[in-house]
């Protein structure tokens, strides 16, 4: 997911990929993501926080 509320505004500012494969290959349009995140709302549409990596 990539954050820029100018670009994705029609998705709450969020623009998602999904990939596929091996070669990485887009896969799905974004209404598929949206649709879903959408529940999350009151959390800017994030499912999970990030978490520092050792």
């Amino acid at each position: 997911m990539a954050k820029d509320a100018a670009k994705y505004k029609k998705s709450g500012g969020w623009g998602y990929a999904r990939w596929v494969g091996i070669d990485q290959k887009p896969y799905g349009k974004l209404h598929e993501c949206f649709d879903c995140h959408q529940i999350v709302e009151d959390k800017d549409y994030v499912f999970s926080k990030p978490a520092k990596l050792p």
